[in-house]
């Protein structure tokens, strides 16, 4: 967990399900790398969401400019 990515998360100006899987994204934060690799199901077990709430709340996030993503192909998928 990034302490600087938690601070940041909490204090943006959002709410509900979105504050919930912004937190969960600074928690699975790396400071030193910046990346972050959290599965959709693991954002969902742990914020007790369903993960079609996730897909959109991340849809939303990326949106608005709060988080960007990236995806290389991997030798299975993306």
């Amino acid at each position: 967990m990034s302490n600087k990515a938690m601070t940041w998360a909490i204090e943006c100006n959002i709410g509900g399900s979105h504050k919930l899987v912004l937190m969960l994204l600074a928690d699975a934060h790396n400071g030193h790398t910046g990346m972050c690799f959290p599965s959709q199901e693991w954002i969902s077990e742990r914020g007790g969401v369903g993960v079609s709430t996730v897909q959109r709340c991340i849809k939303d996030l990326e949106a608005w400019g709060l988080i960007s993503r990236e995806t290389d192909r991997l030798g299975r998928g993306k």
